[in-house]
């Protein structure tokens, strides 16, 4: 799930790489940067708050804009946005506000996962949440689309397959209006995307009441698939 994932959008930084991910954990280097540079919590970020986080980086007078260009010039001292904890990013309230310690008074990792009981799920192999499984499109050899419908927020993880090569896009209807999201590709270089094509894989987070629809150009070389696992 997204929401076990957490990427750097910072330039080169005392060994963290632009656009590096860390899976149910991270490790204890940047564990330590995340302590001694401000500039490192502002650009060390949930993976479902890519898009909005990445964009602010490039907008003039944003913390993310800020901590970037501080990173950058490496001018990042400790602690040198005044950030007392580790965990006072506000992005570490999100999805389940006021998790970032536990009972014990310990710090919880930005990048465990809390299950909607407010227990912590087991990502070592122990329970999570039920996944389904959804077909877009199954071998198909003309363009089309077709509609996820479930009423709850779901994340979406798409793989596009061939053989064939297809252009995929994807829109999010709600109360009647469809407007084009973007997608986060999980396979290659993590990036916001607004298409997908064969051999990827890619991210959507449908909100709850809306609809999201996947349509697919006229496939060339061969039939396409879209076929997604959803939580």
């Amino acid at each position: 799930m997204i929401r076990n994932q957490t990427i750097y959008i910072g330039p080169p930084y005392k060994g963290l790489i632009p656009n590096q991910v860390f899976s149910n954990g991270i490790p204890e280097q940047a564990f330590k940067a995340l302590q001694l540079s401000g500039p490192v919590q502002r650009l060390l970020v949930p993976v479902h708050l890519l898009a909005s986080a990445k964009k602010k980086t490039r907008i003039k007078g944003t913390e993310e804009y800020r901590a970037y260009q501080t990173l950058l010039t490496a001018r990042g001292g400790e602690n040198s946005e005044g950030v007392s904890h580790v965990m006072n990013s506000e992005y570490y309230n999100t999805p389940v506000p006021n998790k970032q310690i536990n009972s014990a008074g310990e710090i919880v990792n930005p990048a465990d996962y809390y299950g909607p009981n407010g227990l912590k799920v087991d990502l070592s192999g122990g329970s999570v949440e039920a996944q389904e499984e959804f077909v877009f499109a199954n071998a198909v050899t003309t363009a089309g689309s077709k509609q996820y419908t479930a009423a709850g927020k779901k994340d979406v993880v798409i793989t596009f397959l061939g053989p064939g090569s297809a252009i995929f896009t994807a829109k999010l209807i709600s109360y009647g209006v469809a407007l084009p999201i973007q997608g986060v590709r999980k396979t290659g270089v993590i990036d916001i995307v607004d298409t997908a094509k064969s051999g990827e894989m890619v991210e959507f987070e449908k909100p709850a009441g809306s609809i999201l629809e996947i349509s697919w150009t006229a496939p060339t070389g061969g039939a396409v698939s879209a076929k997604a696992t959803v939580s």
